[in-house]
């Protein structure tokens, strides 16, 4: 038994989860998600429809929060807002959790808008970005970053000279200069694999190997962690108000 979170069993996914639990990026600081596309509004569509568990929590805020649950572990806390439409479900919804190491992820769901649909996961000496969709990607970037501060307070001020001064204030305000410094500062190593297939063999193969194993759960997908996101959701949703005939 095995919730079929296809997003889990890709290459790319997995890869990531193996470069952070390795330390590739440091101490893990920092999670942001989103997940949106315009939806077509027809009250009787599952994703609008009450009866049918609509919404964009369930239905986009799942990959998110779940990308969260694997990478950062179960959160301490959780707080969050969702915008219920005409049908009583959420359209969108923004999710915060924060861990006890100080790690805090940044999600978001829609409905109504098209967002990055990228994942992005900094920590003390490097980020990783999953590219769009992040839930079905084909690219990641790692980027190496100094463990260093950029800004030193420390440090006595003092005047910069007028040349200097002048090429300070240029910088700080040239867009273009701005992009040229951080394509210096940044050393990305992209990593591409495309998705074989419709890209639910992954979820199919992982079921065979626990079979073949013996194993009755998969660590990748563990039944306790599908119940607590189910739980976790549940409980989000009626702090918002939203409450399914199910109920």
């Amino acid at each position: 038994c095995m919730e079929a979170m296809w997003m889990r069993f890709k290459p790319l996914i997995q890869l990531v989860k193996h470069l952070i639990d390795q330390g590739a990026i440091g101490e893990v600081l920092s999670l942001t998600a989103e997940f949106g596309y315009p939806t077509e509004f027809e009250p009787e569509n599952r994703f609008f429809n009450l009866q049918l568990g609509g919404g964009a929590l369930l239905d986009r805020g799942s990959y998110p929060l779940s990308l969260a649950f694997y990478l950062l572990g179960y959160p301490e806390t959780v707080t969050g807002q969702g915008h219920l439409g005409s049908t009583g479900v959420d359209e969108q919804c923004g999710l915060v959790l924060s861990y006890p190491g100080g790690a805090i992820a940044q999600l978001f769901a829609s409905l109504r808008a098209y967002t990055s649909n990228t994942a992005t996961i900094t920590g003390t000496t490097g980020k990783i970005v999953i590219h769009p969709p992040f839930c079905r990607p084909d690219q990641i970037t790692l980027t190496p970053l100094s463990p260093d501060p950029v800004v030193v307070t420390s440090r006595p001020h003092t005047p910069t000279s007028g040349l200097k001064h002048q090429l300070s204030s240029w910088i700080k305000q040239s867009h273009l200069a701005q992009q040229l410094v951080q394509k210096l500062r940044d050393k990305g190593q992209n990593q591409w694999q495309p998705v074989v297939g419709n890209g639910l063999n992954y979820e199919a193969a992982e079921v065979m190997t626990c079979l073949r194993q013996g194993r009755v759960e998969s660590s990748i997908m563990p039944l306790q962690e599908s119940l607590q996101l189910l739980t976790l959701m549940d409980e989000l949703r009626h702090r918002w108000g939203l409450c399914y005939p199910q109920d």
